[in-house]
């Protein structure tokens, strides 16, 4: 059986992201065999939120446990860092993700009639 590695994201693992600014992330990167199959964290925008995003691949799907796992370390290791808030959007197109994000721990929430998902401390 093939296993999914799950380690810090390094500069190399961006590449297949380009519209991410790699040195206002904080990411993990998920890799079977070598190939990144997905990436997720938390990039720090201009204004000094953090917004969470995830970005993965069909395969990165099939590990769907080992991904909500690191996931859910990843927030913790957030709080025990001092980030107290992160702001989140549910990709429409990937009907678990809502829930998904409401696992984690994030909150429906209505800004100026955008829904977003809060994660507070």
């Amino acid at each position: 059986m093939t296993c999914v590695e799950i380690a810090p994201s390094v500069a190399a693992d961006l590449e297949r992201f380009p519209w991410k600014n790699q040195y206002r992330l904080r990411a993990w990167t998920a890799k079977v065999d070598g190939k990144v199959i997905g990436i997720g964290g938390v990039q720090v925008m201009d204004n000094g939120t953090f917004v969470a995003f995830v970005d993965l691949t069909d395969e990165a799907r099939c590990y769907p446990l080992s991904l909500h796992r690191t996931a859910r370390r990843f927030m913790r290791e957030l709080e025990r860092s001092g980030i107290r808030r992160v702001v989140a959007t549910a990709d429409p197109a990937q009907p678990a993700a809502e829930r998904w994000l409401e696992r984690l721990g994030f909150v429906r929430t209505d800004v100026n009639g955008t829904i977003v998902y809060l994660w507070q401390v």
